[in-house]
């Protein structure tokens, strides 16, 4: 994810595999895609269960007890049990406590990995949990053909200079997954159609007030499964589920409104099925709303007078 965008209310998250590069060029990163280029400043991705990494610019680790930040283009950092954390990158690697251990990142970012959450100007956004691996919910990023070859071993360099390698060091997870998921027909061709066979929910589209968020959904075969599928609101900061509600699985398309929530508040929306204590998550997308209240802009000054807006 782009770690610019925690203060989104609808935060896009990325599937990303190890057949695409992450490339650094004066002062940002691009991902060759078969629909240009995607680029970012400061990007936060999870590795495995307990595994990330965060890189970018103007990045600085304050450990506990130290006064004196480490800076870096990039931290992994790995979440051993409760209370340790394992922080490296090539050149330094740390094991310490959660507690007071933060990750700056610019002026306005800060990874608080005690609570485990990404505070953006003073507000807390989100949590690391939120971010899901291979989520349905997520943007696929499909490479561009051209600079992927049969049988080449492709990963993504961190810096030009140092040539540290952000994907080749994961444990490929993502990769295997989505790679999993493509089928060929006998002529070195993929499925075009294997989303269609696959149950999923797609966000088509979502407005977010103070009090309320209204959302679009494409519901691909979920008439096939079994048990009900639920879509739940959960309130991020309390832990509380404040809406719960049955989809009508027959449906291709949906329409959303809930109403009644609560201003200037993180939410995680879901849609999932549990049928024999299996649970199956078919999407999952944080969003805050909005604030309530007056904002005061100035129009025009004078040494005796104010005009606001």
């Amino acid at each position: 994810m782009d770690l610019e965008s925690a203060n989104k209310s609808i935060i896009p998250y990325y599937n990303i595999t190890n057949k695409s590069t992450i490339t650094y060029n004066n002062g940002r990163y691009y991902i060759s895609t078969i629909n240009g280029d995607l680029d970012f400043v400061n990007i936060l991705g999870r590795i495995s269960d307990n595994k990330y990494i965060v890189a970018g610019k103007d990045i600085k680790l304050k450990l506990p007890e130290v006064l004196t930040l480490v800076e870096g283009n990039y931290f992994e950092v790995t979440f051993i049990e409760d209370g340790v954390v394992r922080i490296e990158n090539q050149e330094v690697s740390y094991q310490t406590t959660t507690q007071d251990t933060y990750i700056y990142v610019g002026d306005k970012i800060v990874i608080n990995l005690g609570s485990m959450k990404v505070v953006y100007d003073g507000e807390s956004e989100m949590s690391l949990s939120q971010i899901t691996i291979d989520g349905n919910e997520n943007i696929d990023i499909l490479p561009d053909d051209k600079t992927v070859k049969e049988g080449e071993n492709v990963g993504g360099e961190l810096d030009g200079n140092t040539g540290n390698d952000i994907i080749n060091n994961q444990d490929n997870n993502q990769g295997n997954q989505n790679d999993d998921n493509n089928t060929n027909d006998g002529n070195g061709n993929d499925d075009d159609n294997k989303e269609d066979n696959r149950d999923s929910v797609e966000l088509v589209e979502a407005d977010v007030t103070t009090t309320r968020i209204k959302a679009s959904f494409k519901y691909n075969n979920l008439k096939n499964v079994s048990g009900n599928v639920v879509l739940s609101i959960i309130d991020v900061g309390t832990g509380n589920k404040v809406y719960n509600k049955v989809i009508d699985k027959n449906k291709d398309t949906d329409d959303v409104i809930i109403e009644s929530l609560s201003p200037n508040t993180n939410y995680l929306m879901t849609i999932s099925n549990n049928t024999n204590n299996v649970n199956t998550q078919y999407f999952s997308q944080a969003f805050r709303t909005e604030e309530l209240g007056i904002v005061l802009n100035k129009v025009y000054a004078t040494s005796s007078s104010l005009t606001y807006k």
